[in-house]
């Protein structure tokens, strides 16, 4: 490196440069669901984790943990997941940060044009089915950073494997749900009841409501597992969700789109091939033959306590989330940094990691 002024050397000297790869900075674990055999038998493991190999000089105690959604490939996956940890990065956070690729299932054109909702349904299964490995994950990231403050960044239906691994025992310090797609009712047994939702109920029949067979109070007993805080990030006009509520109501039990039945006491299921079965697992029950009767936790306030909720941050208020399909259901990383500032300054605030801005 060489300084010049007018034209003269007044200093020389070497400059040695440390590049990396954005992926060695961070952490990336793959879940896979063994999906041989009846629902009920279905399980999961961590199938890879690929380590962080190199570290900011004044990298903290905190862990975040990125939990995706629906509809994310591995292209997609990365690529989001490295745009929140630059972000993060940005906004304040110095700590570790990983993230986790579960086996949801992709949208397409044919899943809107037909009103297939169907795939919400197996999506959901499979998050559930995930949440005993994300269990084990997270288990393992106590371990090997002792010490350490674990935080959740859950995006969408993510929450659907992140909640089950909660109710199985997973630890952590901080859960944000961001644009949760779960029922209200599944955090807050008070959560109100939806008009549309409700009248499902009568035109195409009843389904379970209350757990285990049904999402209402499921995860109503967090307060007795875990000593975190529950922070909800919601968006009331949020566009993805307002499918997840068509979903809701068309895609239960007697429907023309599904071989799931249920009589008013037993849930059922007709395969193609292959006998009627009676639904027991409560994980099937919920994604596959039970109807919310709320709306989702991701279009439900209010910013103060309710359920298991500690808080809660109101994202079209505050930071401008609308209702442009489908960006602003994942606006923290569609949208610019220069706009999304705020939103990643608020993720490090619930989790106590820097001051309210």
């Amino acid at each position: 490196m060489t300084i010049l002024q007018n034209g003269n050397i007044i200093a020389q000297t070497g400059v040695w440069l440390d590049l990396h790869d954005i992926k060695d900075f961070y952490e990336r674990a793959v879940i896979t669901d063994n999906t041989s055999g009846v629902i009920s038998n279905w399980s999961s493991t961590v199938q890879t984790v690929q380590y962080q190999t190199a570290a900011i000089s004044d990298e903290d105690t905190n862990l975040i943990v990125f939990v995706h959604g629906i509809n994310v490939d591995d292209w997609h996956w990365l690529d989001a997941s490295e745009t929140v940890y630059k972000r993060l990065y940005w906004a304040g956070y110095h700590g570790k940060f990983a993230t986790v690729k579960w086996p949801c299932e992709l949208l397409n054109t044919w899943t809107f044009l037909m009103q297939d909702y169907t795939v919400f349904n197996d999506s959901e299964i499979s998050a559930y089915k995930a949440g005993a490995a994300l269990k084990t994950y997270v288990d393992q990231l106590h371990t090997r950073f002792s010490g350490y403050r674990l935080h959740l960044l859950v995006h969408s239906q993510g929450n659907s494997v992140v909640s089950e691994a909660i109710r199985q025992g997973a630890e952590f310090d901080t859960y944000i749900l961001t644009q949760g797609a779960l029922p209200a009712s599944c955090y807050d047994a008070n959560a109100p009841l939806n008009n549309f939702l409700v009248s499902y109920e009568s035109t195409w029949g009843p389904t379970p409501e209350w757990q285990p067979l049904g999402y209402h109070g499921v995860y109503t007993n967090f307060s007795g597992q875990f000593t975190g805080q529950i922070v909800n990030f919601y968006n009331t006009n949020d566009p993805v969700l307002d499918d997840w509520v068509t979903a809701q109501g068309f895609a239960k039990p007697n429907t023309p789109n599904t071989d799931y039945h249920y009589n008013g006491t037993i849930g059922t299921y007709e395969p193609p091939f292959g006998s009627i079965y009676t639904v027991t697992d409560p994980q099937e029950s919920r994604a596959c033959v039970s109807r919310s009767r709320t709306l989702p936790i991701g279009q439900s306030g209010p910013e103060t306590a309710h359920g298991v909720i500690q808080s809660g941050v109101d994202l079209h208020v505050r930071f401008g989330f609308n209702k442009a399909f489908p960006d602003d259901h994942s606006a923290q990383w569609t949208w610019p940094i220069q706009t999304t500032r705020p939103y990643f300054q608020q993720v490090l605030t619930s989790c106590q990691i820097i001051p309210a801005p």
